[in-house]
């Protein structure tokens, strides 16, 4: 009988090392695949919740919604008052799971007030009344009001809503659902770069895009306080308008740095 020969353990060798820098190789494509459908399930889904607020714009004399709805009246959280800005929109949607990133740490998104901790798309906080408390002319006791469309005079380039950041650092847990750029990025009240060190931003006119995240920051405004850092934070790589109220570069060109980051 003819004797079969085997695999030399050298030759097994060389087999495993073939397979494990094809597996280098390769899963880091298929990683970068997988967080670019992400990415774009994400901007779809924004794109959506962006489209919604125009109609809820229309429906409501072109005013935004409270970012917490009854916060100005001191009623936030309590029964019978919508369940956060996102609850303002669920009539449009009557989809809860739209309001969460594909790439998100957190599994599932809670859209009342309760469970404001999970959520991982934010709103511009620069437009939710009470929230909204730039005041250019350091007049005292300048009442809350919403804003209205007439007050957007750059819609195409006035945020929305962008990924936040939805992590627990510590003992502190994420605020997703409010974004405050003067805050950065990584951090609690601030944007996420999840999405490649990129975000998704929705504007006020519905449609949404991917940015770099370091262009839609000033790192000026992450490093001042008072009520500069808001008009600061205006000023970007990205062209973006954070607060309606403040100078931005149409307004006021130059006015300050856009550069960001360190």
């Amino acid at each position: 009988m003819k004797k079969q020969r085997g695999f030399t353990l050298i030759e097994l060798l060389v087999v495993i090392a073939i397979i494990a820098i094809l597996a280098a190789i390769l899963f880091p494509v298929f990683a970068q695949a997988r967080e670019a459908a992400r990415k774009t399930s994400c901007l779809s889904n924004m794109k959506q919740i962006g489209n919604a607020e125009v109609m809820y714009m229309q429906d409501y004399d072109g005013s935004i919604h409270e970012l917490i709805p009854g916060g100005v009246a001191n009623r936030a959280g309590l029964v019978g008052e919508p369940s956060m800005w996102m609850g303002c929109l669920q009539p449009y949607i009557k989809n809860t799971q739209v309001f969460r990133c594909s790439s998100s740490v957190i599994p599932q998104v809670d859209i009342t007030f309760a469970g404001r901790t999970t959520c991982s798309i934010g709103m511009n906080s620069y437009l939710g009344m009470y929230f909204n408390y730039y005041n250019p002319d350091g007049a005292a006791n300048v009442p809350d009001r919403p804003v209205t469309e007439p007050l957007i005079q750059y819609p195409a380039e006035t945020v929305f809503i962008c990924d936040a950041f939805d992590r627990t650092v510590g003992t502190t847990t994420p605020r997703g659902y409010w974004i405050d750029p003067g805050y950065g990025k990584g951090v609690r009240f601030g944007l996420s770069d999840r999405h490649r060190e990129g975000t998704n931003v929705a504007f006020i006119d519905g449609h949404a895009k991917w940015y770099k995240t370091n262009s839609l920051l000033s790192q000026m405004s992450i490093d001042s306080s008072g009520q500069k850092y808001i008009e600061m934070a205006n000023y970007n790589a990205a062209g973006v308008i954070w607060d309606v109220d403040a100078a931005n570069p149409h307004t006021a060109p130059g006015k300050w740095p856009s550069s960001c980051c360190r």
